[in-house]
Formats: C-alpha cells, structure tokens, sequence
C-alpha cells in the first residue's frame, strides 16, 4: 500500500505536511493488519491442536499440547503480539523512509 501510494506521500511532502503526519496512516495500518495476523494464526493453530490432539499427545508420550497451550495463552499471545507489533512497526517505518526522501 505504500509502494501504490508514494504519490501522494510526495504531494503530501510538497505541501509541507510533517514526517510523522505521512507515517502515521502506515504505521497504524501496520499494527491493524498485526492485531489481525495474531489472531487469526492463534485460532487456527487452537483448531489444528484441537483436531490433531490425540495423536500429538500419541507421539510426544502422554503431552497434552492443548492443555499446555490453554494455560499458556496469555504468555504466548502477549509475546507474539509484541513480537509482530514491532515488526510491522519497523518495517512501516522503514517502507515509508524509504518514500519520504523527495
């Protein structure tokens, strides 16, 4: 979306619009699409441990992954919310430096 919109990141630093003020749209969109990203992932990989419990907790000798992963929820999905926000984060920042220099 950035590459599609570098025209108007260019008019917009034409007319004298601040860095952060062109960021910003980018940045939240970002964090959005990395909100999303998490939770879809976190519902599917729930689904799959749901549907293959059985016979994971077969091969890995009475582990029962879905267990784990319930008392576990918090933890992981506060560190992969926290790992992909700051990805998107930095790789908005860095797309839309790229763009900004005029």
């Amino acid at each position: 979306s950035i590459f599609t919109l570098k025209g108007e990141i260019s008019t917009g630093r034409l007319v004298g619009a601040s860095n952060w003020f062109l960021r910003g749209p980018f940045l939240i969109q970002g964090v959005i699409y990395a909100v999303l990203a998490v939770l879809f992932f976190n519902a599917a990989l729930f689904l799959v441990v749901l549907f293959f419990n059985s016979k994971i907790q077969t091969i890995l000798l009475d582990f029962n992954l879905l267990n784990s992963i319930k008392h576990n929820f918090l933890i992981l999905f506060a560190i992969q919310s926290a790992f992909i926000l700051v990805l998107a984060v930095i790789s908005s920042f860095i797309a839309v430096h790229k763009h900004l220099k005029v």
